[in-house]
């Protein structure tokens, strides 16, 4: 458990600082846990201050770590774990990359600012609808996250700003803005554009240049998996990033864990209970943190 350690090459991080209002924290731990990733948590119990936190802190960590760990980093309160660590090294490795990142349907925020205009011009054309970054999600070598995410901190720095200043800025925009200046070249990293990985579950319906979408509707349940009929993939990790937390919870109601008898007995649940996860500076059992949760 030193923080440098990367146990059988492969490492997954989160970042949270506490558990949220409400048990969707908890769900994303217990669906880490079903499906066997020993989830780390950053942050755990330090003040937040921004969304850049998250950039700083896993910055921090992947530069305490071996250069050839592959680090998987996703959100902590709307993501939904759905395969486990070999499933992901394997899709990691089938991409040829040594960094790559989410891919949604949506140009967050760039697309408020011009109507998508620099959208639909910057970004390089993609073989799905599966287009923009999303920061909430990505997996990589040690080395390569860290030079893409340092190269971030350094640009704010050379535009002025203070620590006190990056903190409050948001880390989708700074690495989705780096991406559109050429960072897939200057860093040798995509897209998960069939998503191999990482689905982001928010759906576009306006009049923007970004074209409409429904990454619900790509989706369907076979026997407690969900695979995305689309790609032809299962993806690992599923993000209910904005208007995609409406399908959060029906969708985790079909997953193999929600609908299995063995899964849902006493044992099994006892068993998450008393999972240890890495919170911060020392494992805590998932009933620690989340006391009050039922499994249902």
């Amino acid at each position: 458990d030193a923080a440098g350690a990367c146990p059988g090459g492969f490492l997954a991080l989160t970042y949270a600082s506490h558990g949220g209002s409400d048990d969707r924290f908890c769900r994303s731990l217990e669906s880490a846990i079903r499906n066997g990733i020993d989830l780390r948590v950053l942050g755990w119990g330090v003040p937040w201050e921004g969304l850049t936190q998250k950039l700083t802190g896993s910055l921090d960590a992947l530069e305490a770590l071996p250069s050839d760990c592959v680090v998987l980093f996703t959100d902590a309160f709307d993501v939904l774990f759905a395969n486990g660590p070999e499933a992901m090294l394997e899709a990691f490795r089938a991409i040829g990359k040594p960094l790559v990142f989410s891919a949604e349907c949506g140009c967050w925020p760039q697309v408020m600012i011009d109507n998508g205009h620099t959208c639909v011009e910057k970004y390089p054309p993609s073989p799905t609808p599966y287009r923009y970054l999303n920061s909430g999600s990505w997996i990589g070598r040690a080395d390569a996250a860290a030079k893409f995410l340092r190269a971030i901190m350094d640009e704010m720095q050379r535009q002025g700003k203070n620590m006190g200043e990056i903190k409050k800025l948001n880390d989708q925009e700074l690495a989705s803005q780096m991406y559109m200046d050429g960072a897939a070249a200057d860093f040798d990293m995509t897209l998960d554009y069939h998503a191999q990985l990482f689905l982001p579950m928010h759906s576009i319906e306006d009049t923007t240049m970004v074209a409409n979408c429904n990454p619900n509707a790509d989706v369907a349940n076979e026997g407690g998996v969900w695979r995305n009929k689309r790609t032809g993939t299962r993806p690992a990790v599923f993000h209910f990033n904005g208007g995609g937390k409406k399908v959060h919870l029906p969708m985790e109601a079909k997953m193999w864990y929600k609908t299995d008898a063995a899964a849902s007995s006493a044992a099994a649940t006892e068993a998450v209970r008393q999972t240890r996860l890495f919170f911060h500076d020392r494992r805590r059992t998932f009933e620690e943190i989340c006391p009050a949760y039922t499994f249902s």
